[in-house]
């Protein structure tokens, strides 16, 4: 550019220089002086100069005018070249300031066409970098966006699954709250049952009828001793009829079947109320029999169903679906259901799980979806369990079913055996009456045999049972400790088995928070990004402006350099012009003391100050070109080192300020996050509640369902007792009435005596089992609050652990989390920096290079024909494969366009000016050439005069 700005003005130069330069004036007016020296000299060549020793008046005359003329000529001439109002000076000066001038519009140019090559390149980079950044992002929409498809299809068929299985859930709940609403009604009516069956024994009809049947037999008793009596005496009148027939010993014998009846009728009637009570107390102690064994082998099953729920349980923490975290500290009330079966109160949610010891591992470890498939696996098989469950219920069914048949074939049995009671009953009446009409002694001896047999037989019969009945009532103790055991263990896999439905929950809840941290985080990110995009386009701009600034601040230094190095110059030319006016002045005067000899030789001096004039001048614009650009560099260093100070202050403090809003952003986010796990905790506790209330309803629905199926098979066996008591009741009022008609005249005193026997005894039995029943109460009493009192303990203990505990991990928690995201924050800072650094290097490396590339490109061009110029971008912009080379291409063309369009301005003005110039030159230069031409003219008519004068003769 330099070269082609220096080349293009040299025609016009040249044409300028045609007309007014001033070595061309020089030159002229040289000529003009020797030519005017030649005309002049012309006539003096013909003229003979003729010494005359007589006259010297006329010799110091043509002396003197040939001196004055030569010395006038000089004068002129010095006087013309020193002058500085002179033309050719003007000239001079002229050119100098042209050619500064120039200089600095060329330099300008110059600067200019730098900084334009310098916003280009860091332009195109930035597009370059805009543009990559802009694919990125679109291939990062792209993903996200199909992720956010899959992630969306995702959750549609997990949604779907999900309410399939709450689906599941709420029919298996319904099925259980259904299952256990049955089983409270079953234990209802079974208490209630038991209550009715109380109060029945105790009952005012039962007291009347054995009222009226203690008396009935009190009657008869007292009409067969009437009777015995009777026959007594009828039977002495005989003996001492018949004194001589009848001989001692069938006197001794009916003596002994007199002791033995009595005694028979005692034990008779004595093992028939002993009987009666301890068939009924076998039928009590069978009835609780069958029910403490289907008790056992129901909680036996379920002990089975529960160690099976305990494994998966086991395996399912194993897999980290259970934590230990205890909820809710409300204990439901046991209902005295629970508290007649000795079943405990313990506190539901204290119990800890052993295998949740691997659950902080599976955490991590695990993925989602292996935790969904997990998940599905373990609904299935306690669907499977449910199933079992249901299968074994049924069974139990079937069981009851043939319990009741067992239970009915004992009842036929019991009745058989009472009707063969009553049949020997009524053939010991026969007896007694064959005994009475009977005089043989050997029958009465064999009748009296076989019934101390079958009495016998009845003692055994009677021992038999009382052994039964205490291996019942010991079978029935182990029960019941089984059975609380059992209910236990029920308590504990309850306990177990809500617990885990609360953590798997609270693993719910906790992936659902996490999820939304996720998009919490996800959001942060996207917000980090728009927030590097402003930044970015923050910096573009600052950097933009920056960029202005510079430049504006770099023309104003660069100006200011430019005006003191033109004043320092102009000062020194105008010293070196005075200096050299000085010494010409001196010259001069010398040269006015000498010789036609000297003035003769005086061209050759001139000519060589002329060239050290030149010389001098050169010099000066190299120092002075020289010192400028030194100047203009100094001041562009400073100005540069200033500008990139406080481009990196400023760069720095709005990384800074960024860097602290996108901190507090975060801080503020962070900050927000309490309220959430407030309203988490606020949810929980709602839960617990929630919980709590479906607990105490299903509890309440199994106890209602347990007591209507009690109230069913018991109100059936109620209804078959009663219907079988009502038969019984008429067959004892039939062989009442039978008795009534055979023995009204038999033993009414041996009665009255088994009644008092009887009734000493059953008082005796009574006082024994109040005691008993009063002993065990107390028992049971003190075991319930010592039980009470310790669990109570083991609660207090267990919360205040609990809690310690939730305090110790939520301080844990809140430490790493807190530890976490600060070195996560300085690993971000750190990297962001490192990240800015690099890539502003980059940025600067490639932007340098490729604006050198299309600056150097730019002056081969310039330097080219103006068709080339032209068709160069032309060929660039259209032949890049690449969108990349295009744009360069395109640059390209436009700075060459640019740089022609100033160029072309910069001529177009520089012309204007230059033929303005060379016009304003081309007058001054006639007008001082007219008034040469004058004044030579009136010098040479005055030489021409003179002339002719001194030719005269005198």
């Amino acid at each position: 550019l330099h070269k082609l700005l220096t080349d293009l003005p040299d025609d016009m130069l040249e044409d300028s220089r045609d007309v007014s330069s001033p070595e061309l004036n020089y030159s002229g007016c040289s000529a003009n002086g020797t030519s005017g020296s030649n005309v002049g000299d012309k006539p003096m060549d013909g003229y003979k100069v003729n010494y005359n020793r007589y006259l010297p008046a006329v010799q110091p005359k043509t002396f003197n005018a040939e001196e004055n003329n030569k010395d006038a000529k000089c004068e002129q001439m010095q006087i013309e070249f020193l002058n500085p109002d002179s033309t050719e000076s003007q000239q001079i000066a002229q050119f100098q300031v042209l050619y500064k001038a120039r200089g600095r519009q060329l330099e300008e140019l110059q600067q200019k066409l730098e900084d334009c090559s310098r916003d280009m390149r860091y332009l195109n980079h930035q597009l370059a970098i805009a543009k990559d950044e802009k694919e990125g992002l679109a291939l990062t929409l792209q993903e996200s966006g199909k992720l956010i498809k899959d992630g969306k299809e995702k959750e549609v068929q997990l949604s779907g699954q999900i309410k399939a299985l709450e689906f599941q859930v709420q029919t298996l709940t319904a099925n259980e709250e259904k299952n256990l609403e049955k089983q409270k009604a079953a234990e209802a009516a079974l208490d209630s049952m038991q209550q009715q069956m109380m109060e029945l024994c105790r009952s005012e009809s039962l007291t009347r009828a054995r009222e009226q049947h203690e008396s009935i037999l009190a009657a008869l008793k007292e009409k067969h001793e009437d009777k015995v009596l009777a026959l007594q005496q009828k039977l002495d009148a005989q003996s001492h009829a018949l004194e001589e027939q009848i001989s001692l010993s069938i006197c001794n014998c009916m003596l002994c079947k007199l002791q033995y009846t009595p005694q028979r009728e005692t034990l008779v009637s004595s093992t028939v109320q002993e009987l009666n009570q301890l068939r009924f107390q076998l039928q009590q102690a069978q009835s609780a029999k069958n029910i403490s064994d289907s008790m056992n082998k129901s909680l036996q099953e379920e002990l089975g169903e529960l160690k099976e729920q305990i494994t998966l349980y086991e395996s399912a923490g194993k897999f980290g679906i259970l934590s230990t975290d205890p909820c809710g500290d409300s204990e439901a009330p046991m209902s005295d259901s629970y508290v007649e079966l000795g079943i405990k109160n313990v506190n539901w949610k204290n119990t800890k799980f052993h295998s949740t010891s691997s659950v902080g591992r599976t955490d991590k470890s695990m993925s989602k979806d292996d935790m969904i498939m997990e998940l599905k696996a373990e609904l299935e098989r306690f669907l499977g369990s449910f199933k079992v469950k249901r299968q074994k219920i049924t069974q139990l069914q079937d069981e009851l079913k043939q319990s009741q048949r067992q239970m009915q074939e004992l009842k036929t049995q019991l009745e058989k055996a009472e009707k063969n009671a009553k049949d020997h009953e009524v053939r010991e009446n026969g007896l007694e009456k064959q005994l009475e009409t009977s005089v043989t002694d050997k029958a009465v001896k064999e009748e009296v045999e076989r019934l101390q047999r079958e009495n016998q037989a009845l003692q055994q019969v009677i021992e038999k049972l009382r052994h039964q009945i205490k291996e019942l009532r010991n079978s029935r103790e182990m029960l019941k400790s089984a059975n609380q055991e059992l209910c236990t263990e029920m308590r504990k896999m309850m306990q177990d088995f809500d617990q885990d439905k609360q953590e798997t929950t609270e693993r719910l809840k906790l992936s659902d928070l996490n999820r939304e941290m996720v998009g919490v985080q996800e959001c942060y990110i996207t917000v980090c990004k728009e927030n590097n995009l402003l930044e970015e386009d923050l910096r573009g701009k600052l950097e933009q402006e920056m960029a202005l600034k510079e430049n504006e601040v770099e023309e104003a230094a660069i100006l200011k350099a430019v005006h003191k190095v033109e004043e320092e110059w102009s000062q020194r030319l105008q010293k070196s012009i005075n200096d050299i006016k000085h010494e010409r002045l001196t010259d001069k005067r010398v040269q006015g003391c000498q010789t036609e000899q000297s003035s003769d030789a005086g061209g050759i001096p001139e000519e060589e100050m002329e060239e050290k004039m030149k010389a001098q001048r050169l010099k000066l614009q190299q120092e002075a070109e020289a010192c400028q650009a030194i100047a203009v560099r100094e001041a562009m260093k400073k100005t540069q080192g200033e500008l990139e100070k406080k481009h990196q202050e400023n760069v720095a403090k709005q990384v800074e300020t960024a860097v602290s809003n996108a901190y507090t952003c975060w801080c503020n986010e962070l900050n927000a996050l309490p309220e959430y796990k407030a309203s988490l905790q606020s949810e929980k506790e709602k839960w617990e509640k929630e919980h709590e209330q479906d607990v105490a309803k299903r509890i309440s629905t199994v106890l209602k369902a347990a007591e209507e199926r009690w109230k069913k098979t018991h109100l059936k066996e109620i209804d078959r007792m009663e219907a079988s008591a009502k038969n019984t009741e008429e067959k004892a009022l039939s062989l009442q009435r039978k008795l009534d008609h055979q023995k009204e005249e038999e033993a009414a005193l041996i009665k009255a005596e088994l009644a008092k026997a009887h009734a000493q005894w059953n008082r005796e039995k009574r006082e024994e089992i109040n005691k008993i029943h009063e002993a065990n109460e107390k028992d049971y009493r003190a075991f319930l609050e010592e039980h009470r009192s310790k669990l109570n303990e083991v609660v207090t203990v267990a919360k205040e652990d609990f809690e310690r505990q939730k305090k110790e991990l939520i301080i844990r928690k809140e430490t790493d989390f807190k530890q976490i995201l600060d070195r996560k924050q300085k690993e971000w800072s750190t990297q962001q920096a490192v990240k800015i650094e690099r890539e502003k290097r980059q940025n600067e490396d490639e932007i340098l290079i490729e604006l050198e590339v299309l600056l150097g490109e730019i002056k081969e061009l310039l330097v080219k024909d103006p068709n080339s110029q032209s068709q160069a971008p032309d060929k660039s912009s259209s032949t890049p494969k690449q969108a990349h080379n295009q744009y360069f291409g395109k640059l390209k063309a436009c700075l060459v366009s640019t740089c022609k369009d100033v160029v072309s301005k910069v001529m177009d003005v520089s012309k204007q000016e230059w033929e303005k110039k060379s016009e304003e030159k081309l007058r001054c230069a006639l007008t001082e050439e007219k008034l040469r031409h004058e004044k030579e003219m009136k010098a040479k008519e005055e030489l021409g005069i003179h002339h002719n004068d001194q030719m005269l003769p005198p």
